[in-house]
């Protein structure tokens, strides 16, 4: 057999194919060919911004009694902390300011105060006194509601209502009827939301 130029360049190919094939070259080769799409620095000069979990925020209806920082009208809250650990009478600290964008919970009938369908259950989150809304959320009274003396209501918001620094967080229900409002109970809550600074 003749060994020529061409010959030798074709074998010499086709051994680097095979040697390719049977190692990982030829992935760590592909792998260095393609074009590099995202790059991501993380320095302090230039830090990625994350949110923690410290910086989220839970909040619940507090089971205890009043601590005297929400007025005697409404409740005061909770707040649940990541390990699962309470807060009682949360207030939103020093140098931030909390922005809430979810309000879930149960408004129960207050005995001796009759529902009718078309009321307007509300659970008001509010701050300082006089009241400013925070965030409100709304569950219609039906039929099935007046029967069973309880309205679930809910509201999510993209952005939040927002609550200045060292203001406690308050919780107030009722029924929104046509010329005014009626009596009820809160029965539970939760609100998330997220600290930001002031």
């Amino acid at each position: 057999m003749r060994w020529t130029l061409k010959t030798t360049v074709a074998a010499a190919a086709g051994l680097t194919v095979l040697m390719l094939a049977l190692t990982d070259g030829g992935r760590v080769a592909a792998q260095g060919m393609k074009p590099l799409l995202v790059q991501i620095i993380n320095t302090a000069a230039d830090p990625v911004p994350v949110v923690t979990a410290v910086d989220r925020v839970t909040l619940r209806m507090q089971g205890g009694p009043p601590t005297g920082v929400c007025p005697d009208f409404s409740r005061e809250v909770e707040r649940i902390m990541p390990n699962g650990t309470l807060v009682q009478s949360f207030t939103v600290p020093t140098g931030k300011m909390l922005a809430l964008t979810d309000l879930v919970g149960i408004v129960r009938r207050q005995t001796n105060v009759p529902w009718s369908a078309g009321d307007v259950a509300a659970i008001t989150a509010f701050f300082s006194s006089p009241p400013a809304t925070a965030i409100r959320a709304h569950g219609r009274v039906d039929a099935g509601a007046v029967a069973a003396e309880i309205v679930s209501v809910s509201i999510h918001l993209e952005s939040g209502g927002v609550i200045g620094q060292n203001f406690p967080v308050c919780l107030a229900e009722s029924i929104i009827v046509e010329n005014g409002f009626k009596a009820a109970d809160l029965q539970e809550a939760l609100l998330h939301g997220y600290l930001i600074d002031q």
